[in-house]
């Protein structure tokens, strides 16, 4: 038995989940419109409010994780994923790449989004996808290149 609903979670749940843009996107597919998470069996185990509050935090360190893990690896990641899907890796990252912001969680832990979608842009580049994704300049104190 688990200790605490995030050790279920990390452990239990998203153990079983391999690689972290898979855990991202299943963390993300959990969110609802209100921005709460839901998983049924989770609330009915540890009650709404913490199960809440568990796949918010996990969400968030899975997002940080994803900036901090080398291209690299997200694309061996991808291309494993896909291959487990029976998909080619541009399907599988142009899916991921759809999801846009719902993969982005409410608290980004000293992430950054704009970082997220250009780790997105170049899995996709990668891929031979081409996603309009929308990089935010006004998101960035920052003033892009040559500017």
């Amino acid at each position: 038995m688990f200790s605490s609903p995030t050790e279920d979670l990390r452990k239990g749940t998203l153990g079983a989940v391999p690689g972290t843009l898979a855990k991202l996107q299943y963390l993300s597919s959990l969110r609802q419109r209100d921005g709460t998470y839901y998983h049924w069996g989770f609330v009915r185990m540890h009650g709404e409010a913490t199960a809440n509050a568990a796949f918010g935090e996990a969400h968030s360190e899975i997002f940080a994780l994803v900036l901090r893990t080398p291209l690299r690896s997200l694309w061996e990641e991808a291309d494993a994923a896909s291959k487990e899907l029976n998909q080619t890796v541009g399907n599988y990252m142009q899916e991921l790449a759809e999801l846009g912001d719902t993969l982005v969680p409410a608290n980004l832990q000293g992430g950054v989004k704009r970082h997220f979608k250009s780790v997105l842009l170049a899995l996709c580049s990668l891929a031979g996808v081409q996603v309009p994704l929308q990089i935010d300049r006004a998101a960035s104190r920052f003033p892009p290149p040559g500017l």
